[in-house]
């Protein structure tokens, strides 16, 4: 039975039908051939279009460098490992937008961190569940042991940079830092100032 060739493809089809050769014309790696070889037709007439007497132009040199190869097909792994993008350094915008914030040196400061600080004591045992080992191999600590030598130092943690920069809204004069007698005070001129208040407002109704 004969088949339809395909002369850009250099290949048979299956069938000598409508619907083969239709689904072949339309086909993307028919028309991505089919775009390369007009396209190296394209460049190969401009290069002869612009060779002269003095020989190759610039023209004509760039146009014989340019190599078109098909794309290699890369499979769905290849493409999200493409597309991926290893994080080698972190990130550093969190650390300056709650700068200043209560709890930051708990967080944003390893030292202070009970997460990884040195309160955690990591062990290179393998890892069972559920057990627990007798002890330690040579001079190293069991799994299970406790380390408390970040409870034990002395160096005081850095006050939270909220309590540091910002005073106290309340005044040291206020009525609420002093005993009975500023509170009597208070009470004496707040009685003169509506007096004062109540003889103002009576002489405006008087005129």
């Amino acid at each position: 039975m004969a088949r339809y060739y395909c002369e850009y493809c250099h290949s048979y089809l299956t069938h000598d039908t409508l619907s083969v050769r239709k689904s072949h014309l339309v086909g993307k790696n028919h028309l991505r051939v089919v775009a390369d070889y007009y396209r190296n037709k394209q460049l190969e007439q401009d290069g002869k279009r612009s060779r002269g007497r003095r020989g190759k132009t610039k023209r004509t040199a760039g146009a014989t460098e340019v190599k078109i190869e098909p794309g290699s097909l890369l499979t769905r792994r290849e493409k999200r490992a493409k597309r991926r993008v290893p994080s080698l350094y972190p990130l550093a915008g969190l650390s300056s937008l709650y700068r200043g914030s209560p709890g930051y040196n708990r967080v944003f400061i390893s030292e202070n961190r009970f997460d990884i600080a040195s309160g955690v004591a990591s062990s290179q045992l393998p890892q069972r569940a559920n057990t627990r080992t007798p002890g330690g191999v040579g001079t190293q600590a069991p799994r299970d042991a406790e380390f408390d030598g970040l409870l034990q130092s002395t160096t005081p943690l850095a006050p939270p940079l909220v309590l540091s920069a910002w005073s106290s809204t309340v005044p040291k004069r206020s009525v609420f830092h002093g005993g009975p007698q500023h509170h009597a005070q208070a009470a004496r001129d707040s009685r003169k100032r509506i007096v004062a208040h109540e003889q103002r407002s009576a002489k405006r109704r008087r005129y």
